[in-house]
């Protein structure tokens, strides 16, 4: 399966690095964040339905959304028949089901 990343997942990854090697002054931590996120996503290649199916209002078309949850954070990603699509990357203390359905609100406008 191939493995596919959102701008806004790319983004999240960036700027989760940048956030604990420059703000909280830990590039150790931010090399091992880096390391076990890209670690777990590989790991969905073997077993995409690894993460928990995420609730049907964030969903669209019936699509297989999931979530994954590596330490603090939370992979959120699609699996197709083809592809696993890596939709954003978010810190568990973010209120990431209100993001999500705030963006899902604007595909709808």
């Amino acid at each position: 399966m191939r493995i596919v990343y959102s701008r806004l997942a790319i983004n999240d990854i960036e700027s989760t690095i940048r956030y604990i090697a420059e703000k909280l002054r830990n590039p150790t931590a931010a090399d091992s964040f880096k390391r076990v996120v890209f670690e777990n996503i590989e790991r969905l290649k073997g077993s995409p339905h690894l993460g928990t199916r995420l609730p049907g209002f964030l969903c669209i078309n019936d699509a297989d959304f999931r979530k994954l949850v590596v330490g603090k954070h939370l992979i959120i990603y699609e699996v197709s028949d083809t592809e696993i699509r890596i939709k954003r990357v978010f810190s568990g203390r973010m209120d990431w089901i209100a993001i999500l359905s705030d963006k899902q609100s604007d595909r709808n406008r």
